[in-house]
Order: C-alpha cells, then sequence, then structure tokens
C-alpha cells in the first residue's frame, strides 16, 4: 500500500507502508488530498505519520 507519510525532517513523502489489516473493506483511492490540519502536522507530527483523509475511492472486490 502507499501513503503519503511524513518524512524524518517532518516533510510529506511517497511511502510504501504496510497494509493495514483487519475486517475493513478495501478501496482503491483515486485521488486524495490534503487540507488544513495536514499541513498544520508538517514539522509537527511524529515521522511516518500518515497524511490525507479527504478521498475519493472504488471498493475492491
Amino acid at each position: 500500500m502507499r501513503a503519503i507519510v511524513l518524512d524524518e525532517q517532518g516533510q510529506p513523502r511517497l511511502a510504501d507502508v504496510a497494509d493495514p489489516g483487519g475486517d475493513g473493506t478495501l478501496v482503491r483511492v483515486r485521488a486524495c488530498g490534503l487540507c488544513g490540519s495536514d499541513v498544520e502536522k508538517f514539522g509537527r507530527a511524529p515521522p511516518g505519520t500518515v497524511l490525507g483523509h479527504e478521498v475519493a475511492a472504488e471498493t475492491t472486490d
């Protein structure tokens, strides 16, 4: 799975991350936006923090 995460310098970057697992629904994200609450985390949140909670997606089989 890929996600935008904060790196060691607190900047966003694309990274491969582990699948979350569990019984949730798997979706394919087609678009994702960063909002003000994401931008506020730059340089402040711990490395590895996943950004982007506003998505357009479709469920997968």
